[in-house]
C-alpha cells in the first residue's frame, strides 16, 4: 500500500464536513494558537502542535437593503377646503415635505 496514504489524505481534505449541508463553499479558517499552559502558565511559543480542535461557526450574511417608496394620495374634499391624505405607515420617513 505504498503511496496510498497521500491519495487518501487528498481525498479526505476535499471532503465537505457533514454539517455543511453539501453547500459549494470553501470554509474560512481562523487559527487560534495556544500561547500559554493553562495549568503552569509556561509559554508555548516554541511548542510543536500535536493536533487541532475544530469548531464551525455559520455566519449568515446581512440581507441586502431594500428601499420601498410609500406614496399617499392627496385630495381635496368636495368643499375644496380640506386637504385629505391617504393612510401611510407612521414609521415611513417623510421625504416629500408636503
Amino acid at each position: 500500500m505504498a503511496g496510498s496514504f497521500p491519495l487518501r489524505l487528498a481525498q479526505f481534505q476535499q471532503r465537505k464536513p457533514p454539517s455543511s449541508g453539501g453547500l459549494a463553499m470553501r470554509p474560512r479558517n481562523d487559527r487560534h494558537e495556544a500561547n500559554a499552559c493553562v495549568r503552569c502558565l509556561a509559554t508555548l511559543s516554541t511548542a510543536v502542535p500535536t493536533g487541532v480542535h475544530q469548531r464551525q461557526v455559520f455566519e449568515l450574511p446581512a440581507p441586502p437593503m431594500e428601499v420601498t417608496e410609500h406614496q399617499a394620495t392627496i385630495c381635496k374634499c368636495a368643499s375644496g377646503r380640506v386637504r385629505c391624505l391617504g393612510d401611510m405607515a407612521r414609521w415611513a420617513t417623510d421625504i416629500g415635505g408636503q
